[in-house]
């Protein structure tokens, strides 16, 4: 009689064999290096700096430079509460080894992505040891994986582009995620004291909100902790009392290590400002300013999917989900779920706020779904091998599904290629039918490296399935790239503000006041290189503005329009997106002082 098929242990499914080792230790960082040069090339070539946070956060980093006051950023010349000081601390270092100049700036967010994936594969080898080089099939590690499926994800690459303190908090916050881990595993204080300094400097990139993700992970640690599987290992037993009690004060020293760095920069800037900037301060650092609405958590799940787009497309990624009853048996995936848990909860139950809130704390979980995906595709990697039958077990909805997008592969290449050949064709379409206008400034050669990416992952993906991750991952940033290069034409025409702020540096070097209507947001300190503050004016102050221009003649004000008013003309105007940068003579703001109105005042 035959024996009859047993399936493997857990600690045995996601171990594997220690002879199988994978053959490519440093094919995934090589690919995930070459593929942040590209998009960061093609982000430094393709578009201008956005005015508004980018031109801001370059404004207070050249006053912080010229001025030689490095303690409490400015705008304008006035305290500014709204950021931590760490972001225009990166770029005034770079500034004094490299020069003045934008291009260091723009690499900060490219280098903190990629050290962010490098990061998050060190912390996926931490949750799951085991994996780090044991796999069902040669290939890559949990480690390559992980970092794969975070790369390739529509979030991070668009976030390693985008100008802001962002990518930096949450490079911190996974070195945190990963210190708190080595304490666990290992009991020494090398984790924590790194941790700690890691939340410490994340704070100072992005304010206390750091501590909503990481507080319920260190508070939980019974869960995941006893969950823990080691290397040829079962799940550990229930640990001794005065292990606890060890962890818990480690952690207590890893927040106050954390919060000692806060500290460092935060009492000297309170001593040095006045009672106005301290309450700003106070209120930015230790009170949220905006949270979503209660009863967006939907919005917030619906963003996940999204941003972890074209993992949630392709057919794999749902096989994936057939073993999800294992993971959770998995300390590690415990891990995750309770870094990623508080977003949806505090989209749930937390009353008042705006929208645009809601991007912030999606972004801060991404690295943790990217984890737990990285997770089941590296299991399910190792299922085909080692199950009878080809997989893991479970998951009647998850196979359902799956059986929709049976042909995944063929199916998003062929949708990706469609996507380059609609880039190729819409401007040429543009002459002959009526599409929206700025479809015909596309750059549609661009659309040929969509084709064959789409084409590539269509018909030649490799059979080893960890290296599947890999491929879809570097194509999906060069789709990326493409989609900058593409719109270059657009961007730049839009959203270049250089010849105003050259402008406004003339004038001032010609003995010329200049002055700003409405609140100033930095636009042209840094393009200009302006060595003063420009004179602001108050909207809807009319009489105020007729002074001004009675004691500053010659003298120029600057003002935004939706519509360009009609009448007296300008000295000069500059289109920028939906609106235009107005030149207005002093003589011409004495005749009508209206023009100080606001768009829907004139």
């Amino acid at each position: 009689m035959p024996k009859p098929e047993t399936r493997p242990r857990w600690s045995e499914l996601i171990m594997g064999s220690p002879s199988r080792y994978t053959l490519f230790p440093l094919i995934w960082p090589v690919v995930c290096g070459l593929s942040f040069v590209i998009l960061a090339m093609a982000s430094l070539h393709a578009r201008p700096l956005f005015p508004g946070t980018e031109l801001r956060d370059l404004g207070i980093a050249w006053g912080m430079w010229r001025e030689g006051m490095f303690l409490v950023p400015r705008i304008n010349g006035m305290p500014f509460a709204h950021e931590p000081p760490l972001l225009y601390w990166i770029i005034t270092a770079g500034w004094s080894l490299f020069g003045v100049n934008d291009v260091w700036p723009r690499l900060i967010s490219p280098l903190f992505g990629f050290s962010g994936v490098l990061m998050c594969a060190a912390l996926a080898r931490q949750l799951w040891p085991g994996m780090a080089k044991a796999g069902g099939t040669p290939g890559l590690g949990i480690g390559g994986v992980c970092g794969a499926v975070l790369m390739g994800g529509l979030f991070w690459p668009v976030l390693s582009t985008v100008w802001g303190s962002l990518p930096i908090a949450v490079f911190f916050l996974i070195v945190a995620f990963w210190g708190v881990v080595v304490s666990w595993r290992s009991g020494l204080w090398s984790g924590c004291v790194t941790g700690g300094l890691a939340l410490g400097l994340g704070m100072l990139a992005s304010g206390p909100v750091l501590l909503v993700y990481i507080l319920p992970v260190m508070a939980m640690a019974p869960l995941w902790g006893r969950a823990m599987i080691e290397p040829q290992a079962e799940p550990q037993a229930e640990p001794p009392a005065g292990r606890w009690r060890g962890w818990y004060g480690q952690m207590l020293a890893f927040l106050g290590l954390a919060v000692g760095v806060v500290l460092l920069w935060l009492i000297p800037a309170i001593l040095q400002e006045d009672a106005l900037y301290r309450a700003a301060l106070v209120q930015r650092l230790f009170t949220p300013v905006s949270l979503p609405g209660s009863g967006t958590g939907w919005v917030y799940a619906l963003l996940l999917a999204g941003l972890m787009l074209p993992w949630v497309l392709w057919s794999k990624t749902w096989y994936a989900l057939r073993g999800i009853g294992y993971s959770f048996r998995d300390g590690g995936f415990w891990f995750c779920v309770l870094w990623v848990l508080p977003v949806l909860g505090v989209g749930l139950v937390w009353p008042g706020g705006d929208w645009s809130s809601v991007w912030t704390p999606v972004m801060m979980a991404i690295p943790g779904l990217s984890l737990m995906v990285g997770f089941l595709l590296f299991v399910w990697s190792a299922s085909t091998a080692t199950l009878p039958g080809g997989g893991a077990s479970g998951g009647l909805t998850a196979g359902l599904v799956s059986r929709l997008f049976i042909y995944g592969a063929p199916l998003m290449g062929l949708m990706i290629a469609l996507l380059g050949v609609l880039v190729i064709v819409m401007p040429l379409a543009s002459n002959t039918f009526d599409l929206p206008w700025w479809v015909g400034r596309l750059w549609g050669g661009w659309g040929v490296i969509m084709v064959l990416c789409g084409l590539l992952i269509a018909v030649i993906m490799p059979r080893v399935p960890t290296l599947r991750v890999l491929m879809v991952a570097a194509t999906s940033v060069l789709i990326i790239a493409s989609g900058y290069l593409a719109a270059k034409p657009l961007r730049s025409e839009l959203h270049n503000m250089t010849a105003a702020a050259h402008r406004v540096s003339s004038l001032l070097e010609q003995g010329i006041a200049v002055a700003f209507i409405g609140p100033y947001e930095g636009e042209f300190d840094f393009l200009g290189r302006l060595e003063r503050p420009l004179d602001i004016l108050e909207r809807d102050d009319p009489l105020g503005a007729v002074a001004w221009s009675a004691t500053n003649n010659p003298g120029e004000v600057i003002s935004f329009y939706p519509v360009l008013p009609g009448g007296l003309p300008p000295q000069a105007v500059f289109a920028w997106w939906d609106r235009h940068v107005v030149f207005w003579s002093g003589e011409t703001l004495t005749i009508r002082p209206s023009l100080v109105l606001s768009q829907d005042q004139l």
